[in-house]
């Protein structure tokens, strides 16, 4: 496989699970569109990471980077290709809104309550995952789980309104 001359490093190769093949293919019309999907949302969680430190003190420390994802085919496989992560791998929030890791997790959790709250309680970054300030493989909750198409919105990993919720009613305000 051939990788842009541009990217460096050790990188992880992913690929759907045999079983989910199905499911994703009927929910969403193809493993393209859902791969496409997938590649979106790391994107959109480090923009509201940016908006984030842009309201931030400059005094207030390190927030958490995503890293980017990358689409590609494998032998007409669709695949996503991103950065290994080096380190200490933890979960501090599931995509079904369940706060995993205490200790560490107060950032996690700040950054999944300034989306919930930016982005007027419609939708949520949750699956906060990743090895020190490095994060991978987030997920969007929204509050409405279907458009008016009934097109799915953003993933097979958005568990909805029950996963805002969870949190929700978790979460230390």
């Amino acid at each position: 496989m051939h990788l842009s001359s541009g990217l460096k490093g050790r990188f992880v190769l992913k690929k759907y699970k045999e079983d989910q093949v199905q499911s994703i293919i009927a929910n969403f019309g193809s493993l393209e569109i859902h791969t496409r999907k997938v590649v979106q949302i790391p994107t959109l969680a480090r923009h509201f990471m940016k908006c984030l430190s842009n309201e931030i003190p400059p005094d207030f420390g390190a927030l958490f980077l995503y890293n980017k994802l990358y689409y590609g085919k494998l032998d007409e496989q669709c695949i996503t290709i991103e950065q290994y992560l080096d380190g200490d791998f933890r979960k501090y929030i599931n995509n079904t809104g369940e706060i995993i890791v205490s200790d560490g997790s107060d950032l996690s959790e700040m950054f999944s309550h300034y989306t919930y709250i930016k982005l007027g309680k419609r939708l949520m970054v949750l699956y906060i995952q990743g090895a020190g300030y490095s994060l991978c493989d987030p997920e969007i909750a929204s509050a409405e789980f279907t458009d008016t198409d009934d097109n799915i919105f953003f993933c097979n990993g958005n568990l909805s309104h029950g996963a805002i919720y969870s949190f929700v009613s978790h979460h230390v305000w």
